[in-house]
């Protein structure tokens, strides 16, 4: 790991990803630094396993002992959090579980909803639900440079403008990143706590 983490040519904050304390910690002071220097860190969570294989394909059994997969089966940096937050006095078992047990009636409720929806079935749904409108092509002339001014932002931001700009105009779309899930539950129980409320997790 030290040497990874040298060929990253920025700075970086380590900290115990089973310790909600030390992730919240950790990754407030990392993201002050990255706002005040405006350049990249990175943050390296320790002491996090993949519980289960990456997808249905993976098969562990390849790699892997029987005593190491149930290994990494029985550990869960949510359930470390949610003892840590009851041991400071934070919040208490019957209060997460009323939480749990909220979140959990709204997916399912979710899930029916979405299993009650007509499917999609021919070939001309699929583009009509999935392709966007091609733009009309204007031919570039000589004459006609951009302009230095008109895209000032650096990439980053004009993608992350796009997707907002999709978002809000398309209900039914949804954008999906690779986390790691475990470090985003964390993060929404942080903030549901934190909040007195759910409305985070929604």
């Amino acid at each position: 790991m030290p040497e990874f983490t040298k060929r990253l040519l920025m700075p970086v904050y380590q900290c115990d990803g089973t310790d909600i304390l030390d992730v919240a910690a950790t990754s407030e002071t990392a993201i002050e630094a990255a706002r005040t220097e405006r350049k990249p860190v990175a943050i390296v969570f320790s002491n996090l396993t993949r519980r289960f294989g990456h997808a249905a394909t993976d098969r562990q059994a390849a790699y892997l002992s029987t005593s190491d997969i149930q290994a990494a089966a029985d550990t869960n940096p949510l359930e470390f959090a949610c003892h840590r937050l009851v041991s400071l006095g934070v919040t208490t078992y019957e209060q997460l579980h009323r939480l749990y047990t909220e979140i959990d009636a709204k997916v399912q409720a979710a899930f029916q909803s979405a299993a009650t929806e007509r499917k999609i079935e021919t070939r001309e749904e699929v583009i009509a639900s999935t392709a966007q409108p091609l733009a009309a092509f204007v031919p570039r002339t000589p004459d006609t440079k951009a302009s230095p001014e008109a895209f000032p932002d650096v990439m980053r931001k004009h993608m992350t403008r796009v997707i907002v700009e999709q978002l809000e105009a398309n209900p039914n779309m949804v954008y999906i990143g690779e986390v790691w899930f475990a470090i985003v539950v964390v993060c929404c129980l942080m903030f549901v706590i934190g909040h007195g409320s759910h409305s985070g997790i929604e």
